[in-house]
């Protein structure tokens, strides 16, 4: 067999990658605002105000053309789940990639480890977490699975199906078969049991091919957390720029095929985790992605903009505010003409054509280009005739 350092080495810290790009960026002439925060975002594609704020509460404005989202995202914390937090030799995987940093036997809490079961999916792919697969976990469990291997500790994996994604994970999970992993299959509504009397002892799991209970003597138990959306950053964006959030929580494309890093607002875009789990190599072609979008974006020296937007007619209007109040995309303000009359206004660089606005607007002053009330009355009575 190949020797396994040569097949997966343990390369570098994410320390020594961080800082490494960050010399990069400032070679390139890219400013990198650390200790900032993002306070308001106003305005539209090419003319986008960003106001920061600094730790020191010092305050910057500034006027940019695109915005891209990366604020990646978070592990899934237990709750006194499977032990955690009761017994301390349950952790989770990232409390363990960090543990395996030197050589040498491994200890957990103190004590010595010759078993180690892990619980897959804790935080993904239930109702707790992300409710779909975060796709990292099992990649992860096998690198650390052949890591602790190497060092001779017998390894449990518990899961409800191995799902590896990236290129050479199939062929992980086969070396770690090899090496004498051992994965047994559990069932959502039978989860594995951890006991123990100050420390996780073992871990009771249901074999259903067996009818019968398996009791696993184990050192410690590792739970692969599900990645979860950062909620604080997540959810400020979300109401500062309106991008809508998928079922997961996560920031939703415009399609996964035509649009894969664009929002449905124009010149905004998406990056890596804040759309959705992924590897490294994912969030970098996603990267790269956006990176284009942008650069394409900014190349041109004006914006065409699609035809089919708000109208307001300010005969009509009586300035309610009720179209302000449903624009999902901030795209109607209200303002005060000069005989002092209120009459809302529509930025059509802002606004999609939803037609929300037309639908509420209860005197009829709001409609849509090429879809007004005439126009669909006048094809509804074509086709009755026809």
């Amino acid at each position: 067999m190949v020797e396994l350092t040569s097949l997966y080495p343990s390369g570098r810290s994410g320390r020594e990658l961080i800082e490494e790009k960050v010399r990069e960026l400032n070679s390139l002439g890219v400013e990198v605002r650390t200790g900032t925060e993002v306070e308001d975002i106003v305005g539209f594609v090419g003319n986008f105000d960003v106001t920061l704020r600094r730790s020191n509460d010092e305050k910057e404005k500034l006027s940019i053309g695109a915005i891209v989202l990366g604020v990646g995202a978070d592990l899934y914390k237990p709750e006194d789940e499977y032990g955690y937090g009761r017994y301390p030799n349950v952790i989770t995987n990232m409390e363990l990639e960090k543990m395996l940093g030197g050589e040498g036997p491994v200890e957990i809490a103190g004590g010595p480890v010759r078993t180690v079961a892990y619980v897959q999916c804790v935080g993904s792919r239930g109702e707790k977490g992300n409710p779909e697969c975060s796709r990292y976990c099992c990649h992860a469990m096998l690198k650390q699975a052949i890591e602790l291997r190497r060092r001779g500790v017998n390894v449990v994996v518990l899961h409800r199906d191995i799902r590896v994604y990236s290129r050479g994970a199939e062929e992980m999970y086969r070396d770690a078969r090899r090496l004498g992993v051992l994965f047994i299959r559990y069932w959502p509504e039978e989860p594995p049991r951890v006991e123990g009397d100050g420390r996780a002892a073992k871990v009771i799991i249901h074999e259903r091919s067996l009818e019968t209970d398996l009791e696993l003597d184990v050192d410690a138990v590792v739970l692969s957390l599900g990645m979860v959306p950062r909620e604080e950053e997540t959810a400020m964006l979300h109401t500062m720029l309106k991008i809508p959030r998928s079922v997961d929580g996560f920031f939703l494309e415009v399609h996964p095929k035509f649009g894969p890093v664009d929002t449905q607002t124009e010149g905004i875009f998406l990056c890596g985790c804040a759309q959705s789990p992924k590897d490294i190599a994912d969030s970098i072609a996603q990267a790269s992605a956006a990176a284009s979008r942008v650069g394409s974006l900014l190349a041109r020296d004006t914006i065409t903009l699609e035809p089919i937007t708000s109208i307001i007619d300010e005969m009509r209007c009586r300035g309610c505010g009720t179209c302000a109040e449903v624009c999902e995309f901030h795209a109607i303000e209200v303002v005060e003409l000069e005989d002092g009359r209120l009459v809302a206004k529509v930025n059509e660089a802002l606004c999609k054509g939803c037609g929300t606005c037309a639908s509420v607007c209860p005197s009829g002053a709001a409609q849509i280009r090429h879809f007004t009330d005439e126009q669909i009355e006048t094809m509804v009575e074509a086709m009755l005739v026809g």
